[in-house]
């Protein structure tokens, strides 16, 4: 008798957490670490009306180089305006992007609270791609949205202050505090990253 009633009262208690779930928790638990197709990404605001359900379309910008290894940060399509890697891949939680000839040497790093979402390419090294990341179908929306250890609603598009910047994909802007920052969080727009399927 004893242990049925323990049971029942952990049954009523998981029961009674389970409703104080918000989404952004509720999302982790089916967090889904492989895809199966190749995919963009678009960034769709969540503060403003948009102009469609996908979103501005994101883009592999420039973000400098060093002996035998480039960096890209993904950034909006208006803003750097070519496409050298028209698809994606998310696979064991790392992300991998490819040129038009199908060959990928470039992979997403691991995303820093206030920094950008950002890429190493190099045919020479070995970068470690970055393993949290992951598509979560939230419950109404068209599509699957990118997230980072489990978290859906970090993302923010950003103008940048450097010379030709671009509007880049920042996770977690509100930890960016210097005054000599390329990013001010005011200037910014919360997101969420669709996953567009191709």
């Amino acid at each position: 008798m004893f242990v049925m009633s323990a049971m029942s009262s952990m049954f009523f208690l998981f029961s009674l957490l389970s409703l104080f779930f918000t989404g952004t928790e509720a999302a982790a638990v089916s967090a889904i670490p492989t895809l199966s197709y190749k995919f963009t990404l678009a960034a769709l605001n969540t503060s403003l009306p948009n102009t469609n359900d996908t979103g501005v379309p994101l883009v592999l910008g420039q973000n400098g180089a060093t002996d035998g290894m480039t960096f890209e940060v993904t950034s909006t399509y208006a803003s750097y305006p070519y496409n050298d890697y028209p698809y994606i891949s998310l696979n064991g939680g790392s992300l991998k992007a490819y040129r038009s000839s199908g060959i990928s040497i470039t992979n997403a790093t691991t995303v820093q609270s206030g920094g950008e979402l950002e890429w190493a390419t190099s045919s020479f090294y070995s970068a470690t791609p970055g393993t949290s990341y992951s598509a979560v179908t939230p419950p109404s929306g068209k599509y699957a949205v990118l997230a980072v250890f489990g978290n859906v609603d970090m993302w923010s598009l950003c103008p940048s202050r450097a010379f030709r910047g671009q509007n880049n994909v920042i996770y977690n802007v509100s930890t960016v505090a210097s005054p000599y920052a390329s990013y001010i969080p005011s200037d910014c727009c919360k997101v969420t990253l669709n996953i567009v399927p191709l």
